[in-house]
């Protein structure tokens, strides 16, 4: 069907909003050090928050590649890997994934 796609952007982008909304979301990355390397606007060791969600802005795989890159670590442009963290939960890495990705300049 045509509507299928329509409808499923129209949820991803309100679980976006509703993720950026998310007061646990920036605890969550406190608590696994995503600031250690990453913030809002500004680029540290890693990419900030919002260069990341234009880099895959219309990705419709966007959220799986960043999901799994969490998981596993990557070496993207920069001097340092991000390190692998397989210990963080499911739920809070699909949650942390939304709100980045939900991130406007």
């Amino acid at each position: 069907m045509h509507f299928r796609p329509l409808l499923l952007a129209a949820l991803a982008v309100s679980g976006f909003a509703a993720a950026a909304d998310d007061p646990n979301v920036p605890a969550m990355m406190e608590k696994y050090g995503c600031g250690i390397c990453h913030s809002d606007r500004e680029t540290m060791a890693g990419p900030s928050w919002v260069d990341i969600a234009a880099r895959y802005r219309g990705n419709a795989r966007a959220a799986a590649i960043l999901a799994a890159e969490v998981k596993k670590g990557v070496h993207g442009g920069g001097p340092w890997p991000m390190p692998p963290l397989p210990e963080v939960p499911d739920a809070d890495t699909q949650a942390i994934v939304r709100y980045i990705l939900a991130q406007q300049r």
